[in-house]
């Protein structure tokens, strides 16, 4: 019965339902290369605003770490640069280390010469090594930035040398007995 209805079509008709099935296709095909790029686009947009809120959230702490390091220079209250301190590690330990140093090399660079300067000024022998390995770290980097920021870097760098001596560091860390010695010397 089918068949004797199927070949009873015209020309027109057997065209229109042979259009209707490549068209069916094409809006099956056109609807998951959507649903595709939508998605795509949907993961790339996720990961376009994680980028932000992480470089956004470092770039606050930072902020509000040097506020408290300004309150510690004016007030010389030990807390303020505790809470300098640590305000700053947060931003590097929550937000920054998640970014793309390729990407965010100056905002990085700008959190550690700020904790390597932060350790040096609070003068602990345990902040030694990070902070010289923070100061070396920034001072590589230096030739990318502009002067104003080398600047920075090169007093960083100047101020953490003066603050921990290698070759202090280096007799501390192979004879812990003259750390008492070394604490009165690294006093600011």
């Amino acid at each position: 019965m089918v068949e004797e209805y199927v070949l009873n079509l015209s020309f027109n008709e057997l065209f229109g339902i042979a259009l209707a099935v490549i068209a069916a296709v094409i809006t099956l095909y056109v609807a998951m290369v959507y649903k595709l790029l939508s998605k795509t686009l949907r993961d790339e947009a996720r990961s376009e605003a994680e980028k932000v809120m992480l470089k956004l959230g470092a770039k606050t702490l930072i902020y509000i770490g040097y506020v408290y390091w300004e309150d510690y220079v004016i007030s010389r209250e030990e807390t303020y640069l505790k809470i300098a301190i640590d305000v700053t590690e947060d931003a590097y330990n929550d937000f920054a280390k998640y970014l793309e140093e390729s990407e965010y090399e100056y905002l990085i660079c700008k959190l550690k010469n700020n904790l390597a300067y932060y350790y040096a000024a609070r003068g602990r022998l345990e902040d030694g090594a990070k902070a010289r390995q923070y100061a070396e770290y920034i001072l590589d980097k230096s030739p990318k930035f502009d002067s104003s920021f080398k600047a920075d870097i090169i007093d960083t760098y100047r101020y953490v040398q003066r603050r921990f001596p290698k070759s202090q560091l280096d007799i501390y860390l192979k004879k812990p007995f003259l750390e008492k010695f070394l604490r009165k010397l690294l006093r600011p």
